[in-house]
Protein backbone atom coordinates (compact mmCIF):
# COMPACT_ATOMS: atom_id res chain seq x y z
CA UNK A 1 0.00 0.00 0.00
CA UNK A 2 1.60 3.61 -0.62
CA UNK A 3 2.29 5.55 1.73
CA UNK A 4 0.01 8.68 0.41
CA UNK A 5 -2.75 5.93 1.07
CA UNK A 6 -1.88 5.58 4.76
CA UNK A 7 -1.67 9.20 5.33
CA UNK A 8 -5.47 9.48 3.78
CA UNK A 9 -6.80 6.64 5.77
CA UNK A 10 -5.37 8.16 8.34
CA UNK A 11 -6.48 11.23 7.84
CA UNK A 12 -10.62 10.30 7.28
CA UNK A 13 -10.02 8.19 10.93
CA UNK A 14 -9.79 11.60 12.46
CA UNK A 15 -12.39 13.17 10.39
CA UNK A 16 -14.57 10.31 11.75
CA UNK A 17 -13.76 10.90 15.03
CA UNK A 18 -14.04 14.48 15.03
CA UNK A 19 -17.53 14.07 13.70
CA UNK A 20 -18.39 11.17 16.61
CA UNK A 21 -16.95 14.28 19.27
CA UNK A 22 -19.27 16.90 17.36
CA UNK A 23 -22.21 14.09 18.01
CA UNK A 24 -21.59 13.60 20.98
CA UNK A 25 -21.39 17.12 21.97
CA UNK A 26 -24.72 17.78 20.26
CA UNK A 27 -26.36 14.50 22.30
CA UNK A 28 -24.57 15.75 25.68
CA UNK A 29 -25.71 19.59 25.00
CA UNK A 30 -29.58 18.72 24.65
CA UNK A 31 -30.07 18.36 28.37
CA UNK A 32 -33.23 20.01 30.19
CA UNK A 33 -32.87 19.98 34.02
CA UNK A 34 -33.05 22.81 36.50
CA UNK A 35 -31.41 26.26 35.52
CA UNK A 36 -33.20 27.53 38.37
CA UNK A 37 -31.00 30.29 40.20
CA UNK A 38 -33.24 30.66 42.94
CA UNK A 39 -34.87 27.53 44.46
CA UNK A 40 -38.21 28.96 45.17
CA UNK A 41 -38.58 29.39 41.38
CA UNK A 42 -41.19 27.86 39.45
CA UNK A 43 -38.94 25.60 37.38
CA UNK A 44 -39.32 26.30 33.74
CA UNK A 45 -38.22 23.38 31.08
CA UNK A 46 -35.10 24.94 28.99
CA UNK A 47 -34.21 21.90 26.21
CA UNK A 48 -31.93 22.41 23.86
CA UNK A 49 -28.29 24.16 23.44
CA UNK A 50 -27.74 27.44 24.78
CA UNK A 51 -26.94 30.45 22.67
CA UNK A 52 -22.93 29.83 23.14
CA UNK A 53 -23.03 26.24 22.76
CA UNK A 54 -24.85 26.23 19.17
CA UNK A 55 -22.21 28.75 17.94
CA UNK A 56 -19.28 26.43 19.05
CA UNK A 57 -21.46 23.45 17.30
CA UNK A 58 -21.11 25.54 14.22
CA UNK A 59 -17.76 26.50 14.91
CA UNK A 60 -16.34 23.27 14.82
CA UNK A 61 -18.78 21.76 11.71
CA UNK A 62 -17.30 24.66 9.74
CA UNK A 63 -13.86 24.08 10.45
CA UNK A 64 -14.83 20.53 9.63
CA UNK A 65 -16.39 21.29 6.26
CA UNK A 66 -13.33 23.98 5.48
CA UNK A 67 -10.34 21.69 6.35
CA UNK A 68 -12.44 18.75 4.19
CA UNK A 69 -12.50 20.98 1.13
CA UNK A 70 -9.34 22.32 1.53
CA UNK A 71 -7.37 18.73 2.32
CA UNK A 72 -9.51 16.90 -0.53
CA UNK A 73 -9.21 19.63 -3.40
CA UNK A 74 -7.02 19.85 -6.45
CA UNK A 75 -5.09 22.67 -4.17
CA UNK A 76 -2.33 20.50 -2.84
CA UNK A 77 0.05 18.98 -4.81
CA UNK A 78 -0.15 15.56 -2.95
CA UNK A 79 -4.03 15.40 -3.43
CA UNK A 80 -4.12 16.20 -6.95
CA UNK A 81 -1.82 13.75 -8.04
CA UNK A 82 -3.46 10.84 -5.58
CA UNK A 83 -6.72 11.58 -5.93
CA UNK A 84 -7.32 13.93 -8.78
CA UNK A 85 -4.65 12.92 -11.30
CA UNK A 86 -6.96 10.28 -14.14
CA UNK A 87 -3.67 9.66 -16.15
CA UNK A 88 -0.85 6.71 -14.83
CA UNK A 89 2.42 7.76 -14.69
CA UNK A 90 4.05 6.14 -17.73
CA UNK A 91 7.77 6.35 -16.25
CA UNK A 92 8.55 5.15 -13.12
CA UNK A 93 11.74 6.34 -11.46
CA UNK A 94 13.11 4.44 -8.18
CA UNK A 95 16.02 6.60 -6.40
CA UNK A 96 17.52 5.00 -3.18
CA UNK A 97 19.36 7.26 -0.58
CA UNK A 98 22.20 5.48 1.80
CA UNK A 99 25.19 6.83 3.79
CA UNK A 100 24.56 10.67 2.26
CA UNK A 101 24.66 8.97 -0.76
CA UNK A 102 22.15 9.32 -3.80
CA UNK A 103 21.74 6.29 -5.58
CA UNK A 104 20.60 7.13 -9.23
CA UNK A 105 19.75 4.32 -11.86
CA UNK A 106 22.76 3.65 -14.47
CA UNK A 107 21.29 4.68 -17.50
CA UNK A 108 20.84 8.75 -17.30
CA UNK A 109 17.14 9.89 -16.70
CA UNK A 110 15.91 11.49 -19.57
CA UNK A 111 11.74 12.26 -19.63
CA UNK A 112 10.18 13.21 -22.28
CA UNK A 113 7.90 16.52 -22.02
CA UNK A 114 4.06 16.08 -21.28
CA UNK A 115 4.80 12.32 -19.64
CA UNK A 116 3.67 11.62 -16.31
CA UNK A 117 6.29 10.48 -14.21
CA UNK A 118 6.49 9.07 -10.55
CA UNK A 119 10.15 9.74 -8.72
CA UNK A 120 10.23 6.65 -5.64
CA UNK A 121 13.11 8.28 -3.54
CA UNK A 122 13.57 5.40 -0.61
CA UNK A 123 16.35 6.71 2.24
CA UNK A 124 17.82 4.04 4.52
CA UNK A 125 18.93 6.85 6.78
CA UNK A 126 18.02 10.26 6.82
CA UNK A 127 14.79 12.57 5.52
CA UNK A 128 16.60 14.24 2.15
CA UNK A 129 15.43 16.78 0.10
CA UNK A 130 15.10 16.07 -3.70
CA UNK A 131 15.00 18.18 -6.61
CA UNK A 132 14.59 17.95 -10.34
CA UNK A 133 16.76 19.98 -12.68
CA UNK A 134 16.58 21.40 -16.11
CA UNK A 135 19.50 21.58 -17.86
CA UNK A 136 19.75 25.52 -17.42
CA UNK A 137 19.54 24.63 -13.76
CA UNK A 138 16.47 26.21 -13.55
CA UNK A 139 14.32 24.01 -10.72
CA UNK A 140 11.46 22.00 -12.12
CA UNK A 141 10.10 20.84 -8.63
CA UNK A 142 11.19 20.06 -5.02
CA UNK A 143 10.00 17.36 -2.42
Amino acid sequence: MAPQLIIEYIYFSIIAIVIGFIIAFYILTQRGGDRREDPTEKQEEKKGMEKGEKRWLIFLFTILVIGNILMLSPILPSMKYAVWLEEKPLLTITIEVKNYEFILPEKPITIPAGVPVEFIVISADLLYGFGVFRKDGLMIFQM
